[in-house]
């Protein structure tokens, strides 16, 4: 993870800035180019919280420029989903800071590269992403953190003024927010399917969908 200029931004970058921050407009703005910018360049944005009652907004700008392979049955009646982009909200109080060593601190920084990981994914994978694909981290479910028992990621997506990103004369780009799990709560998805599994979640007041490291459990297989 570097914070060095890089020296052309990924197709669409300028209608994805334009789409968030007409969304959350007057916040603070970080950006952090990642992963291998040869391959795939990657902007990871943070617009931050002014206050306690508002969220950190974090989305990535360059998966969208990988067209992703998607399965010949979805073909062509869903072609519109073969871009995207991630997007996450976190509370205020989670700060990402980076120190004057650059050694980023995994308890806060998890998320980032979580982001940057699913980013590649598609095209290092030759698949695809999409509404309430699941992702478990490793085999046996290894935290994404020491402060946290979050294991794994679904993706959901917000209504869609926020979701879908319109670009003319091409396929629009979704964006799907990261959902944080547990073992136990893939587990459920996995048997329950996971519409149920965002009902469950849905029922979390304060929460919603940000991500809070120690957030209650919902459900359970």
């Amino acid at each position: 993870m570097t914070k060095e200029k890089m020296p052309k931004r990924p197709e669409f970058a300028e209608i994805l800035d334009a789409h968030f921050h007409g969304l959350f407009p007057e916040r603070d703005e970080r950006v952090f180019y990642q992963g291998d910018q040869e391959v795939l360049p990657l902007e990871v944005h943070i617009l931050e919280a002014r206050n306690p009652q508002e969220f950190h907004v974090l989305y990535t700008v360059g998966m969208s420029s990988h067209k992703m392979e998607l399965p010949a049955e979805l073909l062509p009646t869903y072609e519109s989903l073969a871009r995207c982009e991630l997007m996450t909200l976190l509370p205020y109080e989670w700060k990402l800071e980076v120190p004057e060593n650059k050694e980023l601190d995994n308890k806060t920084w998890w998320i980032v590269r979580l982001m940057e990981y699913l980013s590649a994914f598609p095209k290092s994978e030759n698949t695809w992403l999409g509404w309430g694909h699941m992702i478990p981290n490793s085999e046996n479910f290894t935290p994404y953190a020491e402060n946290t028992e979050l294991s794994g990621v679904v993706l959901g997506a917000m209504q869609e003024q926020v979701s879908t990103v319109q670009v003319k004369d091409k396929l629009p780009i979704h964006v799907y927010t990261l959902l944080p799990l547990y073992r136990a709560e893939l587990e459920f998805a996995q048997k329950e399917g996971v519409p149920k599994l965002m009902e469950q979640l849905a029922t979390l007041k304060g929460y919603g969908m940000i991500v809070f490291p120690d957030r209650p459990m919902v459900a359970e297989a």
